[in-house]
């Protein structure tokens, strides 16, 4: 997940004290025992075995301390353990996207050369690359040969175990949809997406597929495709897709934040307004768009005062939202509620 992310879980819970940068910029007061655990691990991290400073990478990584890590190993070489050149790549990449900082693309270009093929630190960076080609600079030749390249890693990776391995093909398949998609071919892109579900859900009719490595991929892969749906006007397909997403969890508010594009799109605004509600009981990140979007499904369905209801609502959970500021300015007077305005004005 991005570092925004974490952000936005403390935004939302107004925990603040907990919006750290590193591991021990949360207060003592506030730790577990095992956030204490990982403190100490963190300050004897020279003295670990490099398995345990993978893990213990690894598990910053999860928690979106990104910074951590890079404070962590920022004396490493190319001598240095593959996955960990890897782990510190990943976290300047995220950073990156998420605030510009300075990252350069041939980090991950470097371990591809320099490891072994079929290592995990080759088979992500190879990944990373395909996925950069393709999203950030939409270039079809050099997607094309990278996901050449991370095709051939996938089918060297003996080391890998089965479970990880199909959630390594089903994650390919989607990544190699964004090529036929960036030509705009619908087929293709459904094959790619079509060959990317069914290897999530071998993960979950395997004796060992453990429900959260299910979702972990699975989710993602019916999110992709339900994104690519709306793009190409497959309303059926879309609002299929979206109503599998809620199905297998339903405590994830993205699956009603896509559920409810799919029927805003359409114009059906009271189906929407019904996912949006939804999404702001489920609660969590994304909670301001959702109320957002049900203010303005209250609004095209004429119901102004809902509306302004769903706008201040999204305020309360984003102060700093200029969408919903602007509906309420626009709304305030017409419906006589001229205390909203003013109460607007006064958010910082």
């Amino acid at each position: 997940m991005s570092h925004s992310f974490r952000k936005s879980i403390h935004r939302y819970c107004e925990s603040y004290d907990y919006d750290a940068e590193y591991v021990s910029d949360v207060p003592r007061d506030f730790r577990s025992n095992r956030w204490q655990s990982v403190c100490e691990l963190v300050n004897e991290y020279g003295g670990l075995e490099v398995e345990q400073q993978i893990l213990l990478l690894q598990l910053l990584s999860k928690l979106c301390l990104y910074r951590n890590v890079l404070s962590l190993t920022s004396n490493i070489n190319r001598e240095t353990h593959s996955e960990i050149r890897y782990l510190r790549t990943l976290a300047k990449y995220i950073l990156h996207l998420d605030y510009k900082e300075k990252f350069s693309v041939s980090d991950f270009e470097e371990l591809c050369s320099d490891t072994d093929r079929g290592s995990l630190a080759s088979v992500n960076a190879s990944y990373q690359m395909l996925v950069y080609c393709a999203k950030q600079q939409k270039n079809v030749d050099l997607s094309n040969y990278w996901m050449n390249v991370h095709r051939d890693y996938l089918d060297c990776a003996s080391s890998i175990g089965e479970i990880e391995l199909q959630v390594y093909r089903s994650r390919f398949h989607r990544a190699a949809a964004f090529i036929p998609f960036l030509k705009s071919n619908v087929k293709e892109t459904y094959a790619e997406l079509d060959s990317a579900l069914i290897e999530a859900k071998k993960i979950c009719t395997h004796p060992s597929g453990a429900a959260d490595v299910r979702n972990e991929i699975l989710l993602p892969a019916l999110e992709s495709y339900t994104k690519t749906a709306i793009w190409a006007n497959d309303w059926v397909r879309a609002k299929e897709l979206a109503k599998q997403r809620i199905d297998l969890d339903p405590v994830d508010i993205r699956g009603y934040l896509e559920a409810g594009e799919v029927d805003f799109r359409r114009g059906e605004f009271s189906e929407a307004l019904i996912h949006y509600k939804n999404a702001v009981i489920v609660g969590g990140p994304g909670s301001n768009v959702a109320a957002y979007m049900a203010g303005l499904c209250s609004e095209s369905n004429g119901e102004d005062r809902d509306a302004l209801f769903w706008y201040s609502l999204s305020l309360k959970f984003d102060p700093k939202g200029i969408s919903p500021r602007k509906r309420i300015a626009t709304l305030g007077s017409p419906v006589n509620d001229l205390s909203l305005t003013g109460w607007v004005s006064t958010l910082g």
